[in-house]
């Protein structure tokens, strides 16, 4: 689903800009997104906090993500049945990238995702 369903952008790989996000999630939930999270304030209700995530380095559209719900932290943010599965798209993963970042045919922000924890 393309960043354009979810957030008002130019949906362009030439179009970059710096990013801040916003998520008012359950207490209970991680927030993982691109950027640093820069402040997470807790409702005076203690059932929901708002977790505030910026991004300075200029990125397209297509490379920002964001997800929110009841992970496990094991090193990464994910559900203990896809552990196998994880591992295993992990690898592949890092073996993509690197070709195509040998091709400088990709070009990807700084960093990494950060989350809420």
């Amino acid at each position: 689903m393309s960043v354009r369903t979810w957030v008002p952008c130019l949906d362009a790989i030439s179009t970059r800009c710096s990013w801040e996000f916003e998520f008012l999630v359950p207490l209970d939930c991680i927030v993982v997104a691109s950027g640093e999270l820069t402040d997470q304030v807790v409702s005076p209700s203690e059932t929901t906090k708002s977790c505030h995530f910026k991004s300075l380095v200029p990125t397209s559209a297509h490379a920002i993500g964001f997800a929110a719900g009841p992970f496990e932290v094991l090193g990464c943010f994910m559900w203990k049945l896809y552990l196998p599965l994880i591992a295993f798209l992990k690898l592949l993963l890092s073996i993509y990238l690197s070709f195509f970042s040998s091709l400088s045919l990709l070009r990807l922000p700084v960093g990494s995702p950060r989350s809420d924890e």
